[in-house]
């Protein structure tokens, strides 16, 4: 099979460029984008719902990496909570918007 490679678009005017495939996840097909850095690696992959494409232009290797280094994309980051906020709240110490409202209503005449 030949590689290919594309430019999408996304609702929300959002733009991926990469080496893309079809995978099927929980009975689905998705667009699977290997988005390449500037050296021709695979900077990360990405799994697109084809529902929220609105264009996709296919496109060369080389201009894939043209692109990389004009789009600049990130991977998502996960999100989390720190730390320190999970062991004052299992521990039963107050919330931040709790303190910060105490010491507003404090007398510091």
């Amino acid at each position: 099979m030949q590689e290919e490679y594309a430019m999408i678009e996304l609702l929300g005017r959002s733009q991926i460029v990469g080496k893309i495939s079809e995978v099927t996840i929980a009975g689905k097909g998705f667009i699977r984008v290997a988005v390449m850095n500037v050296d021709d690696t695979v900077l990360f992959t990405r799994d697109i719902n084809p529902d929220s494409v609105f264009a996709m232009n296919p496109i060369t290797h080389e201009a894939c990496l043209l692109h990389a280094k004009r789009i600049r994309q990130q991977p998502v980051v996960p999100y989390s909570i720190d730390p320190i906020f999970v062991s004052k709240l299992s521990s039963g110490e107050k919330a931040i918007e709790e303190i910060d409202t105490e010491e507003e209503n404090e007398d510091w005449s």
